[in-house]
């Protein structure tokens, strides 16, 4: 486990990581404890130079949701619902971005684990979540 404070905006933040190997990955903030599953990390990471730069706004977190065969979607975090780009009985395709959920001041995009139907979003814009709260299910089993 590695142990970081983190000052955004002037708020701090006591967080700790646990073994990067496994996903989900355990990350407890302020005492809260979440699992994220990242998405796989490109091949090839930029090194930041030496010379002190301006910070540059935070780009949306992509959060893998679940399962290739799963019916429904939960969150994989506690946050608010900040952008919803589906409805019911759209067709969607694996990758395709469901809905945005905002934690911890960070946008985390959640995106369809498989190709499918939607029969139902069961959260609104503004919405606060929980860990694993139902999102979005799909109308056939995935098969």
């Amino acid at each position: 486990m590695k142990k970081y404070r983190l000052t955004i905006d002037h708020e701090t933040y006591d967080v700790t990581v646990g073994d990067l190997r496994q996903s989900p990955l355990e990350v407890t903030v302020n005492g809260e404890t979440i699992l994220v599953t990242p998405e796989a990390a490109p091949a090839s990471i930029a090194v930041p130079s030496a010379q002190p730069q301006s910070p540059a706004p935070a780009a949306p977190v992509p959060v893998a949701a679940a399962q290739a065969d799963a019916s429904a979607i939960t969150a994989p975090i506690p946050g608010v619902v900040k952008d919803i780009a589906v409805k019911d009985g759209d067709s969607v395709t694996k990758g395709q971005e469901l809905l945005v959920l905002e934690a911890m001041k960070m946008n985390n995009i959640i995106r369809s684990p498989r190709d499918g139907v939607i029969a139902a979003v069961h959260v609104q814009i503004g919405q606060q979540v929980q860990h694993r709260s139902l999102l979005v299910e799909f109308t056939d089993k995935g098969e």
